[in-house]
């Protein structure tokens, strides 16, 4: 809050003043003070009001669904904000919307393409270890037929897609794996 100046009561002055000018003295003295005050406490609630909507908008923008990582950036955000005057004369909405579409835009461009980061990982090699181990996991998971080899081009499952729970499964199974 900006002080004010307040007027000084010269009471050796007062003292030497007639009854009247005393009076006029005293009520001037008081009505100047009492409009410093009033002043004072107006910037203060108009202060303390333009907080408590930025924080109203900010957490509204927080749990919009369509501003995701909005409530996770806000530091970034409001450093926006601070760094660049021409959004302060913007609606709070306004401004941390452009703010968060401007620390989106930063952020995206410090993704790296796959390109980049597959040569990241190529030289690193416990980067690499890891990747071919997660190749390997999800391999598994998947569980793929065993192959056979035939004296042809094409390979024949070891095993049935299914396993079959009786014998008539079983032929079934048997005769299309044959094409009967």
């Amino acid at each position: 809050m900006e002080q004010t100046k307040s007027q000084t009561l010269d009471l050796e002055k007062l003292f030497t003043l007639s009854e009247e000018e005393r009076v006029a003295a005293l009520e001037e003295y008081t009505a100047s003070v009492e409009a410093n005050a009033r002043a004072a406490v107006a910037a203060e609630y108009d202060a303390e009001l333009k907080t408590m909507r930025y924080e109203s908008v900010k957490s509204k923008m927080a749990l919009d669904s369509t501003l995701p990582n909005f409530g996770a950036r806000i530091g970034a955000i409001e450093e926006i904000i601070s760094a660049n005057a021409a959004l302060g004369t913007m609606s709070d909405e306004d401004k941390l919307r452009t703010a968060y579409y401007i620390d989106r835009g930063k952020s995206a461009a410090a993704t790296p393409s796959a390109e980049e980061l597959l040569n990241l990982i190529k030289g690193n090699p416990e980067a690499m270890r890891l990747c071919e181990a997660a190749i390997l996991d999800k391999l598994h998971k998947e569980n793929p037929p065993a192959l056979s080899s035939t004296s042809g081009s094409a390979s024949v499952p070891l095993t049935p897609k299914a396993k079959p729970k009786n014998l008539s499964e079983a032929s079934a199974l048997a005769r299309q794996a044959f094409g009967i």
